[in-house]
C-alpha cells in the first residue's frame, strides 16, 4: 500500500507513524474478531478502538500521500499500474480472509446470525482499506498528472470533505453500477469501510506536506510550522464540529466537513510528535519491528487479516475476554510478520531482518 521510498531520502517520522498506525490496526482488527461483546464494550475495547482510529487509518493513509514525493514510483503510469494492482488485491483478500472460510463454516452448519449476518456474497463486495488505497492511487495518480500545485491539492481536500455528504448513500438499482459506487461512498455504507469520499482528503493533504518537506531545507523548522497548522486545523474542526455533533462526527467511515478537519489537524499533530522521537525510537528493538512493518505493510497487512479470517474457524468468533484477545493478537502478529520475512526472501533472495 506504499511507495517505494529511497533509503536516502526517507523520513524517520512517517516511518514510525506508518509503522505504529499498522500495530493499532492489527490490534483493533483482532479486537473485532476475537472479542466477546463484554470486552469489546468495556475499557480495554475502547482503548484499542481509540488507537485503531485517529492514530491508525487516517495517519496512513496521510502517509500515502506524504511519501510521494519521495518515492521512486511515482509516475502516472507506475502509480495506475499500482492502484489497479491494490484494488484487485483488496478483492483478492475479501475472497480469502472472509467469503471462503465463511462458506466453508456455513457448509459446517454454523448460522448466518452466528457470522453477524455476513454472507459470503457481501463479505466479497466489502470496500475495506485495499480497495480504498487502490483508488486513491488512481486518484492521485490523475491530480499530479493536472497540476503540481500543493495548494491546489489542499483545496481538493477541503472540497472533497465538504461534498462528500452529498454522495453518501446514492445507489441506482443496478448492483454492478452501485459496486462501483460504493467505492466512493454509495450504498448503506454497511459494507463501505473506507469510500474515496471524504478519506481520500487526507492523501491530498499528505501529498501537500510531503512536496513541501522534499523541498525543505529546513526540516525541523517545517515541522514546528506542520504542528502550529495542526493545532489550528484541529480547534477550527473541533469548533465546527460543536455546531452539528451527529452531522460532523458521522459514524467514522462518513465523517463530515468538521470531522475531517479536526481528524487531519490531530494527523499533522502526530506526526509532528514522532518526528521528535522518531530517531531514537527506531533504533531500539521495539522500533525496529514498527519499521519492518512500515517497509512490508502490504505483506503483513494482506497476511494478518487471512490469519484472521481462517483462525475464527479454530478458536471461534467473538468469544474471549482481554487476554485472550491480546494473545490472538500477539499469536496473528508474530505468524503474519514471520510470512511477511518469508515472502522477502523469496522475493529478494534474502530477508529483511528486524534491523
Amino acid at each position: 500500500m506504499s511507495a517505494e521510498l529511497a533509503p536516502s531520502r526517507r523520513i524517520e517520522a512517517f516511518d514510525l507513524a506508518r509503522g505504529l498506525a499498522v500495530f493499532f490496526m492489527a490490534q483493533v482488527h483482532a479486537l473485532g474478531i476475537y472479542a466477546n461483546p463484554e470486552t469489546y464494550d468495556s475499557i480495554f475495547g475502547y482503548v484499542i478502538e481509540f488507537f485503531g482510529s485517529a492514530p491508525a487509518a487516517p495517519v496512513f493513509m496521510f502517509l500515502m500521500g506524504a511519501v510521494m514525493a519521495f518515492s521512486r514510483r511515482s509516475g502516472f503510469l507506475a502509480m495506475v499500474r499500482r492502484g489497479v494492482f491494490l484494488l484487485a488485491l483488496g478483492y483478492l483478500l475479501n475472497a480469502l480472509r472472509g467469503s471462503l472460510p465463511m462458506w466453508i463454516a456455513i457448509q459446517a452448519g454454523v448460522s448466518v446470525e452466528e457470522l453477524g449476518g455476513a454472507t459470503p456474497l457481501s463479505e466479497l463486495m466489502s470496500v475495506d482499506i485495499l480497495q480504498f488505497a487502490g483508488m486513491a492511487y488512481l486518484t492521485l495518480a490523475v491530480v499530479r498528472r493536472i497540476t503540481r500545485n500543493p495548494w491546489i491539492w489542499i483545496g481538493l481536500a477541503a472540497v472533497v470533505a465538504g461534498v462528500s455528504p452529498l454522495i453518501w448513500g446514492f445507489e441506482t438499482g443496478v448492483p454492478a453500477l452501485d459496486g462501483i459506487f460504493a467505492l466512493l461512498g454509495g450504498g448503506d455504507g454497511e459494507h463501505v469501510a473506507f469510500p474515496l469520499f471524504a478519506w481520500i482528503a487526507y492523501p491530498l493533504v499528505g501529498m501537500a506536506i510531503g512536496q513541501w518537506l522534499s523541498t525543505s531545507v529546513e526540516r525541523s523548522k517545517l515541522f514546528r510550522r506542520i504542528a502550529w497548522v495542526g493545532a489550528g486545523v484541529f480547534i477550527a474542526g473541533g469548533a465546527l464540529t460543536l455546531t452539528n455533533i451527529d452531522f460532523h462526527i458521522g459514524d467514522y467511515w462518513r465523517t463530515g466537513p468538521g470531522g475531517v478537519l479536526t481528524i487531519t489537524g490531530y494527523v499533522l499533530l502526530w506526526v509532528w510528535l514522532l518526528n521528535l522521537i522518531a530517531e531514537p525510537v527506531l533504533r531500539r528493538w521495539p522500533g525496529r519491528v514498527l519499521g519492518f512493518w512500515s517497509r512490508n505493510i502490504t505483506v503483513f497487512y494482506f497476511t494478518h487479516w487471512v490469519l484472521l479470517g481462517w483462525s475464527v474457524l479454530l478458536v471461534g468468533y467473538e468469544a474471549y475476554g482481554p487476554l485472550g484477545t491480546l494473545i490472538g493478537f500477539a499469536c496473528v502478529a508474530m505468524l503474519a510478520s514471520l510470512v511477511t520475512l518469508g515472502w522477502g526472501r523469496v522475493r529478494r533472495g534474502k530477508g529483511r531482518r528486524f534491523a
